[in-house]
C-alpha cells in the first residue's frame, strides 16, 4: 500500500475592519467586497488523490450600501496554474499531477456595480497517487474434463485487494444457484460451453471471467428402451394402423421426439416410414408389422434398438356394415389452410352412403381436442407446434346401418432452427409435416429489408444458412423466418413463412418480445473487441429494452427509473434503453465490467459512432448517447463535449477492459 499523508485542510480568512456611522440613513457606498473562510473539502476521503472530487466553499462580504449580491470569480489552481472554473472539481486520473499542490481561489465581485475585491485562496495541499487494486485472473484448470458427470474447478489468482465470489455460466448465461468453487457437469450442459466469473463481494462488480470450455460431450450409459403397443387382433382392409409406444431410459435421459423414426413392413419389405398406415385391398393376405426407433436428447447411445410389433395378417372385409376405407387428409397442414378428410365408402350390399359423420381433433401433448364435425377444417395458427397432430375420423352411415369409425392422424407442420444466431453461426432447419415445395428462402422481421434472402431452388430441400449471409446490418435484433413456395413464384400470397422459434438447440439468440418469449432475434456482434493506444477493450452494443428486462434489472431499485427509448425502423417500433448518466455507469459496472460507460475519446475513435462497421442497426446507434470524460464528467455529442444533464436519461454503451 502507498504511504498516505494526511493534511489538515486550513482555512484562509481575511477580516475587514471599518468604523460605524451614525444618523438616520446611510448614503450609497461602493466598496470592495471580500471573500473569507475560503477552503475546500475532499468528497472522496481524507487524503487528496488523483480522481477525487473536491468542493470549495467561502463566505462573501459585500461591504457596499445597499448590500451587493455575490458574483465572484471562482477557480481551482494546480501549482499556480488555473485548471477549472466552478465550485466542484474532480482531479483527473493523471499520474503527472502526483506531488503537485492544489488550492481553491475566489476573487470577490459585486454583482451590481461590478466592484472587485482582493483574490483570496485556500491553503495549498499536495495531490497523492491513487492506489489501483489488481484485477484477478480466473481460469478453469481442468477444462479438459468436458464430459457430463465430470467436475470443473475454478482458480482465482488474486491479490489481497478483493474479496471475491464466483458464478458459473452456460453459453454466457448465469447458471442459477451455481456459485461454488467446483461444478459437476450435468446433462443440461451437453452440447454447451461452460465458463466462470469472479465478482467483488462488496460491490457485486464482475471483475474477470475464464475462457469457455470446449463443447461438453455426452456421457455414455444405457441405450433407450421402447415398449410398443400391439396391433389389433383382427386386421382388415380399410383400417388405419397406428403405432403407439412408451419411451424409457435407465439414465433418465429425456426423449427427443423430433428424431423418432417409424417403419412399416409388408411381408418383410419396408413400405412406409409414417406413424400410421392405411390398409387397402392390395395388402389383403399379406403379413404386416410396425416398428419404432426412439432417440434420447442427451447421453450415449442416442437411439434405441428398432422395436417391432408382432406380425399380423391383413384380412379382406367381410360383413354387411358399411366401411370407410383409405381414410386420409388432403391439404397443407399449416395454420390458415383448409384440410379435407378423404376416404372410400364401401358397402357389401351396395347400400348408398347417407349421413356419414365426421370429426376433426387437434392433439397437443397427447391430449385430443375436438375442433370440427364437418368434412373440412381450417387449421388455426394456434394449432401449430412441435409434436402437434391433426386427426380426421369418419363413421360411415347408410339408410340401414352404421359402420365402424376409421381415423387417420398426421403431423401438423412445424419447423425448428438449430444453431447459433450470432456472427459465424449456422442455422440448420428441421422440418416436419411440410408439403412438397419448389423453393425456399429466408425473410427478416425488420421492415428495413423486404427482399428474400438465401434462395434455394431445390425441390423439398432447405440448406443450412450462415447468419453472416442474412443481411445483419438490417436483420440484427430481429427474428428471421424460413419461407417455402409451393409454386415457382417468390414472395407470393400463397408462400408459407414461419419464424425461427426458441428451442433447446437454438442458442446465442436474444429475446425479441418479453410478452412472447418464444420469439428470438439475431444477436449479431453483441460485443466487439478494439485496441486503443495499445490497450484492448470490449465494447457492448447498446442494450435494448427487452435485454434490460431479461436481466431483471428493472426490478432493482437503483434502475427502476430506467425507460425505453422509442425509435422506429420503418413501421416497426424498436425500444432502446435510457438511464441517467450515473445509473448508466453503475449498470455497466455491474453487468459488464470496468471502467463503465464508454469514454468520449474511444467512442469517437472506434465506438458507437462507428457502429455501422460492426453491423449494429442504424436506428439503435443514432440515438443521443452519453459518454464519460477522463475527469468523470458526462457529456453528449462526444466531439463537442456538451455537458450532460445528470437528471436526464440518455442512451449509452458499456466499455470494459479486455481480459
Amino acid at each position: 500500500m502507498y504511504k498516505k499523508i494526511l493534511a489538515a485542510l486550513l482555512t484562509t480568512t481575511l477580516v475587514a475592519c471599518g468604523g460605524e456611522s451614525g444618523g438616520v440613513s446611510s448614503p450609497d457606498v461602493s466598496s470592495s467586497p471580500e471573500a473569507i473562510n475560503v477552503s475546500f473539502k475532499n468528497q472522496d476521503g481524507a487524503v487528496i488523490e488523483i480522481g477525487d472530487q473536491l468542493k470549495g466553499t467561502y463566505s462573501f462580504i459585500s461591504n457596499s450600501t445597499p448590500e451587493e449580491i455575490d458574483a465572484s470569480d471562482i477557480n481551482w489552481e494546480i501549482d499556480g496554474r488555473s485548471v477549472y472554473k466552478g465550485s466542484t472539481y474532480r482531479i483527473p486520473m493523471d499520474n503527472n499531477l502526483v506531488g503537485l499542490e492544489i488550492r481553491f481561489c475566489v476573487k470577490p465581485i459585486n454583482r451590481g456595480n461590478r466592484v472587485e475585491g482582493i483574490k483570496t485562496c485556500s491553503t495549498l495541499l499536495p495531490i497523492e497517487s491513487k492506489f489501483v487494486p489488481q484485477i484477478p485472473k480466473v481460469s478453469i484448470p481442468n477444462a479438459t474434463n468436458n464430459t457430463v458427470g465430470s467436475p470443473l474447478d475454478v482458480w482465482v489468482l488474486d491479490s489481497s485487494d478483493y474479496d471475491t465470489r464466483v458464478q458459473w455460466y452456460r453459453n454466457g448465461k448465469a447458471i442459477q444457484g451455481i456459485t461454488q468453487q467446483q461444478y459437476w457437469l450435468t446433462r443440461d450442459d451437453e452440447g454447451h460451453q461452460i465458463s466462470v466469473c469472479a465478482f467483488d463481494k462488496k460491490t457485486n462488480i464482475k471483475l474477470a471471467c475464464s475462457a469457455e470450455t470446449n463443447v461438453i460431450q455426452p456421457r455414455t450409459g444405457e441405450r433407450p428402451d421402447v415398449d410398443i403397443t400391439a396391433l389389433p387382433t383382427k386386421i382388415e382392409v380399410g383400417q388405419t394402423l397406428y403405432l403407439d409406444y412408451d419411451y424409457s431410459d435407465r439414465d433418465s435421459d429425456k426423449e427427443d421426439t423430433s428424431k423418432v423414426s417409424f417403419g412399416w413392413y409388408l411381408d418383410g419389405k419396408k413400405i412406409a416410414t409414417t406413424r400410421s398406415l392405411s390398409l387397402n385391398e392390395s395388402m389383403a393376405g399379406n403379413r404386416v408389422k410396425g416398428c419404432v426407433t426412439a432417440y434420447a436428447q442427451t447421453g450415449l447411445p442416442k437411439n434405441s434398438d428398432e422395436t417391432c410389433t408382432a406380425t399380423g395378417t391383413v384380412w379382406a372385409v367381410k360383413g354387411s356394415i358399411p366401411r370407410a376405407m383409405n381414410a386420409g387428409i388432403e391439404g397443407v397442414r399449416f395454420g390458415r389452410h383448409k384440410l379435407t378428410g378423404t376416404y372410400k365408402y364401401y358397402d357389401l350390399n351396395n347400400d348408398p352412403e347417407s349421413g356419414s359423420r365426421y370429426e376433426w381433433s387437434v392433439i397437443k401433448n397427447n391430449v385430443a381436442t375436438t375442433v370440427s364435425s364437418d368434412r373440412t377444417y381450417t387449421l388455426q395458427v394456434s394449432d401449430e407446434g412441435k409434436g402437434n397432430k391433426i386427426r380426421f375420423c369418419v363413421t360411415p352411415v347408410n339408410a340401414k346401418e352404421q359402420g365402424n369409425t376409421e381415423c387417420v392422424t398426421e403431423d401438423i407442420a412445424w419447423f425448428e432452427g438449430h444453431g447459433q444466431l450470432i456472427e459465424g453461426g449456422v442455422i440448420t432447419p428441421h422440418l416436419s409435416g411440410y408439403p412438397d415445395f419448389k423453393l425456399s428462402y429466408w425473410m427478416s422481421a425488420s421492415k428495413m429489408i423486404t427482399s428474400a434472402m438465401e434462395l434455394d431452388f431445390t425441390d423439398n430441400k432447405v440448406k443450412p444458412v450462415s447468419v453472416d449471409k442474412l443481411e445483419p446490418s438490417f436483420s440484427n435484433l430481429y427474428p428471421v423466418s424460413l419461407c417455402i413456395s409451393l409454386d415457382e413464384e417468390i414472395q407470393n400470397s400463397d408462400d408459407i413463412c414461419r419464424e425461427v422459434k426458441s428451442n433447446v438447440k437454438l442458442t446465442a439468440g436474444m429475446i425479441f418480445d418479453n410478452s412472447d418469449k418464444t420469439r428470438v432475434a439475431m444477436n449479431y456482434k453483441r460485443e466487439v473487441k478494439v485496441t486503443v493506444s495499445g490497450k484492448e477493450y470490449r465494447i457492448r452494443r447498446p442494450y435494448t429494452w427487452e435485454e434490460f428486462k431479461e436481466l431483471n434489472m428493472d426490478k432493482d431499485p437503483g434502475f427502476s427509473s430506467a425507460e425505453p427509448s422509442i425509435i422506429r425502423d420503418a413501421s416497426n417500433v424498436v425500444k432502446g434503453l435510457k438511464m441517467t448518466p450515473k445509473q448508466a455507469n453503475d449498470f455497466c459496472l455491474r453487468t459488464y465490467g470496468a471502467p463503465g460507460v464508454i469514454s468520449s475519446a474511444i467512442n469517437l475513435s472506434v465506438g458507437v459512432i462507428h457502429g455501422g462497421k460492426y453491423e449494429w442497426p442504424i436506428y439503435l446507434t443514432t440515438q443521443q448517447f452519453v459518454t464519460k470524460e477522463p475527469d468523470g464528467k458526462y457529456v453528449l455529442k462526444s466531439s463537442e463535449l456538451f455537458p450532460a444533464n445528470m437528471n436526464s436519461k440518455y442512451a449509452f454503451a458499456c466499455l470494459a477492459v479486455a481480459e
